[in-house]
């Protein structure tokens, strides 16, 4: 999650403005030596005038140089910036989004008009505590990250997807209705039938719950995250 810096924009802005105007200075300088004959006779019989267009030249050389090493360093801090972001915003294990991006999505839907239509489920990984006592910590977190990568990869096309902590697993449909909700748990299905098949030691069982607000008709998303985690954790 990049955030837009008016500094980092600005310190870009300049930095243009600044190379423009040395090269444009520099363009012009030398076409008034070709162009004007007498000035450039004048300069190559006046060692003053060597002298100084050597600091003029030397000047123009250390802007440019400065400018390239003013460029690195900024997209160096760039850079670091970038992965400070992403590591408050990414989860450490799988790379989704992490409990505190689940947290600014549920900040926007603060306002009851924003969630008429909000689908939300959690999901869980229903042996991953197995997998853990029989294959050890290694196997079940492989199983987290595996499972990770396939939810991203069908879940982007239908909302928000992230890691809520642990074993817990959200996806936010802004527009949701339960064809888009058994829609989305039909390719998940079939995608795990896929992997389990390849994984018969560690398959990937999950259980899930989710909740429609065209059915309950909660005014706050609180309300909406408190319902389907009553679901998820009242197994039938």
């Amino acid at each position: 999650m990049k955030k837009y810096s008016p500094k980092s924009h600005f310190f870009k802005i300049t930095k243009i403005i600044q190379t423009g105007i040395i090269f444009a200075t520099l363009i012009v300088f030398i076409f008034f030596i070709l162009l004007n004959s007498d000035f450039r006779m004048a300069l190559f019989r006046s060692p003053l005038a060597i002298f100084s267009t050597m600091l003029l030249w030397t000047f123009f050389l250390a802007n440019v140089v400065f400018i390239v090493l003013d460029f690195r360093i900024f997209y160096k801090d760039l850079k670091a910036s970038d992965e400070i972001q992403r590591a408050a915003y990414l989860d450490d294990l799988t790379g989704m989004p992490n409990r505190f991006s689940c947290d600014l999505v549920f900040q926007m839907y603060a306002e009851p008009e924003k969630i008429q239509h909000v689908g939300c489920a959690l999901i869980e990984i229903d042996n991953l505590v197995s997998t853990n006592e029989q294959f050890g910590r290694e196997a079940g977190n492989q199983i987290i990250i595996d499972f990770s990568n396939i939810l991203e990869e069908i879940g982007s096309d239908y909302g928000f997807v992230g890691r809520n902590g642990g074993n817990e697993f959200l996806l936010v449909i802004e527009q949701g209705s339960s064809q888009l909700m058994e829609s989305f748990f039909d390719q998940l299905k079939n995608r795990l039938k896929r992997y389990n098949a390849l994984e018969l030691n560690k398959p990937i069982e999950i259980y899930y719950k989710y909740v429609l607000n065209d059915e309950l008709h909660a005014t706050r998303f609180s309300t909406i995250i408190t319902e389907v985690y009553k679901k998820l954790h009242h197994k039938e």
